[in-house]
């Protein structure tokens, strides 16, 4: 190859483009190359995307690379006739283009193979026309991509608003548009994998720009999701469709990054701003809506059906250290279930248009729901964190009424779910309070709408019962392997507790401020639930931060990640100091100030056996240690218990007369059932229960003094006067529990106690 005039190559040398120093305009008419247009790439691109670049230093960025490649063809002849070779086309690059740095000649390679597949050709030349093609191709990708700098000058205005980020998408948008329309145009064609493969790697090493691990595998596996084409090649009929998408999806994301810097709100996670801002909530939800047209174009390429092997592939591709130590094998089984049960597809083989619709339907009332429940405090200024009772419904009378349409019909329905719940929750704590006079907060409104929300779903799905979960219905959900085996990786369940669906549906059926005993799970009686849950798990945190450090003696960790500490110190650290724990129980709290340490101690007995999964231990085992199983159940049922008190206990008598206790007796009809074996005629049940109440002890069934005890009982339980305090509350769990495992008498250690006779042992 042979340059025509040594006064070009001197000319081409010492203008330059401007990108790098001193910029020479060029007079009006002449034609000016330059050298080093890519020198500074990483840094162009990286002003362009943050908006901080003019749309002529754009443009100049352009025309020196056409500017290169007209001087080129013009006053250098290639190895070839009318067309360059991969090692003239490297010498151009490496004399004008990118002369800061080493060039591999592989490049060359990969450079090549993406000429043949957009401009036409072979992959060893490049002919005059093709290089006029690129050109002009360059100008149009300017012209489109020039367009988009003022919106992404939003980037740069830290004022810039929630609708200015929603044009700068739109633009993106249309850019796509225009760009794949352009594309349709070009003479385009096929590219390997392996030579994307190439590409990307020597653009990576000559432009010092990080590659992300994977990226060719990473891009055909969402094209192959996408557009259902080859699996190891961009086809022909892929392009168009491979630019639109590119530009839309990456209008979403600067959209959405760019929201974390506007409004001040660079402190907070974006969690944060989801639940607390509802117009960021809504503006990331408009957002959310602009995928759906891809994901449908996406099923329609599937033939309405994309089967769950693709999403096989996706779970394979999630680096380990983001799943948290969750076995991919079983984030692939959940799918199935998922896909087909809960967002209810039809195919039953994959994501189809169903499932799309069922997803962006719910979520779409919840942001709808929250969104309201922020403009009524809005209006109406409201503490978000505590409103009187009589106030909180006035107000959301008040604001009821000011709506109209479909409006007022959303929120009367809000209106009418948010008042079926009490307060509950002390201020914005996520903690409950056992004490009247509390009021309504706003994570309660949030979290209780929400629930209905998603509840009412699952219900449609999973539910049998008009309105209702049976305990069939929760084995269907809790024990289903593949959502088991999730949890049980979240280590939110503890995968050695047998029947835990059924242990679940009795703690709803019984323990909830409004739960009837009568086997079947409402919407109402599990939201309940969920906010006990929310506060013991609250409890249960701050008793492992404290607690753990204090009685760590090395034991290693239990199979929920948690670390074993000996029961003795656990019992040291809380029972023997339960009312500092028990920081939103106040009248349990005066209740436990007025026992005498003999009383707190049974009473302590009574709370542990009936919270630990293996019940109370009588001795010092070496291997008696609680974990994190202990110590969720041991903050649970201090939530259950003071629930059935200040239920029951109408008058606040802190004791639960007979009458109370009648009252009660309905709750604990099918446990006492389950438990007695024997008849299930009202009048011998609640019988039994008032027993309990009496004797603080289950009646001995399996004796002839047992039996004659309970018979006499039977017969005059209705003339006696029993009641119980807080202390026969405990008692009453204590008696009603059943402990996984049995324990060994104590008086003989090679013996092993049904848990009747251990219950009737220890909750004396």
């Amino acid at each position: 190859m042979r340059f025509k005039s040594l006064l070009v190559i001197s000319t081409i040398a010492l203008s330059g483009c401007g990108l790098l120093g001193e910029k020479n305009k060029p007079t009006e008419g002449s034609t000016v190359g330059g050298t080093g247009c890519l020198d500074n790439s990483k840094d162009l691109v990286g002003r362009y995307v943050s908006g901080e670049i003019s749309q002529q230093e754009w443009k100049s960025a352009f025309d020196c690379i056409n500017q290169s490649l007209g001087f080129f063809t013009d006053y250098v002849r290639g190895s070839n006739q009318d067309s360059y070779s991969q090692g003239d086309m490297h010498t151009l690059i490496t004399r004008f283009l990118i002369t800061n740095r080493p060039v591999q000649r592989e490049l060359m390679l990969g450079a090549f193979n993406l000429k043949r597949a957009l401009f036409g050709g072979n992959s060893n030349s490049f002919t005059k026309e093709q290089i006029e093609l690129m050109k002009s191709s360059l100008s149009r990708l300017e012209g489109i991509t020039s367009d988009l700098i003022p919106y992404l000058q939003t980037r740069t205005k830290s004022s810039s608003s929630y609708d200015d980020l929603l044009e700068m998408n739109a633009a993106f948008k249309r850019a796509g548009e225009q760009l794949g329309d352009f594309v349709k145009t070009l003479p385009v064609g096929d590219l390997s994998e392996e030579a994307v493969s190439i590409l990307f790697e020597q653009l990576a090493q000559t432009l010092d720009l990080k590659l992300i691990d994977g990226l060719d595998r990473k891009l055909f596996l969402a094209k192959w999701m996408m557009f259902n084409t080859r699996k190891d090649a961009i086809e022909r009929t892929d392009w168009p469709q491979f630019f639109r998408s590119a530009l839309t999806l990456s209008g979403l994301a600067l959209s959405l990054k760019t929201s974390t810097t506007t409004k001040n709100f660079q402190n907070q996670s974006t969690m944060d701003r989801v639940l607390n801002d509802y117009q960021y909530r809504e503006f990331v939800w408009k957002l959310v809506l602009e995928t759906k047209p891809l994901i449908i174009e996406s099923l329609t390429q599937h033939n309405g059906n994309t089967p769950f092997p693709i999403f096989d592939r996706l779970i394979d591709e999630i680096p380990d250290d983001i799943l948290n130590g969750i076995p991919k094998r079983e984030i692939k089984d959940m799918i199935r279930p998922l896909v087909r049960k809960l967002l209810m597809s039809k195919s039953q083989t994959g994501v189809d248009a169903n499932v799309v619709n069922t997803i962006f339907t719910l979520l779409e009332n919840i942001v709808q729901d929250l969104g309201m429940i922020d403009r009524f405090y809005e209006s109406t200024g409201l503490d978000t964190l505590e409103v009187q009772d009589s106030v909180y419904k006035i107000s959301l009378n008040q604001y009821e009424n000011s709506l109209n349409g479909p409006e007022k019909t959303r929120f009367t329905e809000l209106k009418n779910t948010i008042l079926t719940y009490k307060p509950m929750f002390f201020r914005d704590s996520n903690s409950m309070m056992f004490q009247n006079g509390i009021g309504y907060s706003r994570i309660q409104s949030v979290i209780v709408v929400t629930l209905n929300r998603f509840l009412n779903h699952l219900h449609r799905t999973y539910g049998s019962g008009d309105g209702f979960f049976t305990e069939d219905d929760f084995r269907g959900i809790l024990d289903e392997p593949a959502y088991k085996a999730i949890l049980n990786s979240l280590t939110w369940v503890d995968a050695t507790v047998p029947r835990f669906y059924a242990k679940r549906f009795q703690d709803i059926d019984i323990f909830t401020p409004i739960s009837d005993g009568n086997s079947k799970a409402t919407i109402p009686e599990i939201i309940h639930y969920a906010i006990m849950v929310m506060s013991a798990g609250n409890l249960t945190t701050k008793m492992r931060n404290e607690i753990t450090p204090r009685c760590d003696q090395n034991l290693g960790q239990d199979l929920m990640g948690w670390t074993w500490i000996p029961v003795q110190c656990f019992r040291n650290e809380f029972y023997k100091n339960l009312s500092y724990w028990l920081t939103y129980f106040p009248r349990v709290n005066a209740y436990w100030a007025t026992l005498t340490p003999e009383q707190k101690a049974k009473a302590a007995i009574w709370l542990e056996h009936g919270s630990r999964r293996n019940g109370y231990g009588e001795s010092d085992a070496s291997n008696d240690w609680v974990g994190k199983y202990d110590f969720g159940s041991t903050a649970a049922v201090l939530h259950y218990t003071e629930s059935l008190f200040t239920r029951f206990d109408a008058d606040s008598s802190e004791v639960l007369s007979k009458s109370e206790l009648g009252k009660a007796y309905p709750v604990f009809k099918n446990l006492i059932y389950k438990k007695a074996k024997i008849s299930n005629k009202d009048y011998v049940l609640k019988g039994i229960f008032t027993y309990i109440v009496k004797y603080r002890s289950m009646p001995a069934l399996n004796s002839g003094s047992g039996i004659g005890k309970l018979g006499w009982w039977l017969a005059s339980y209705t003339m006696q006067n029993y009641s119980a305090d807080r202390l026969g509350v405990f008692n009453i769990v204590c008696q009603l529990a059943t402990p996984e495992n049995t324990r060994p008498n104590p008086n003989d250690p090679t013996s092993s106690e049904d848990p009747d006779a251990t219950n009737a042992r220890i909750c004396q």
